[in-house]
């Protein structure tokens, strides 16, 4: 995770993040990642990023079937779904925040 942190930060000097939009996706134990999230998210507020805020995903590996530890794949058909809904709704999210940026610098071109 420090990793992760690390090369965000540097980044940030030339921050290739800002003004876009982002959603995490995790696994884990009894949280499902809940907490690595919630740092991430700090993070991305700083690297100026705007994050789908639902739906989330926080996997719980231990919990009954739910990954093939093995080799990663998921096979509980309700995380599957909810996984491609917040896929679904990230692109939606991307191209309305496209779009609204789009508008705002018509309307304020237009109007000086």
């Amino acid at each position: 995770m420090w990793v992760v942190l690390n090369e965000l930060f540097f980044f940030k000097k030339g921050n290739a993040f800002a003004g876009k939009t982002a959603t995490i996706v995790g696994g884990g134990g009894g949280l499902g990642s809940g907490r690595s999230q919630y740092s991430l998210r700090q993070t991305g507020v700083f690297l100026d990023l705007h994050f789908l805020n639902k739906p989330e995903v926080m996997v719980r590996f231990f919990e009954g079937n739910t990954v093939n530890l093995e080799n990663g794949e998921l096979l509980d058909e309700t995380w599957k779904t909810r996984l491609v809904t917040q896929v679904e709704q990230l692109r939606d999210f991307t191209y309305q925040w496209k779009l609204g940026k789009e508008a705002f610098n018509q309307l304020t071109t237009t109007t000086k």
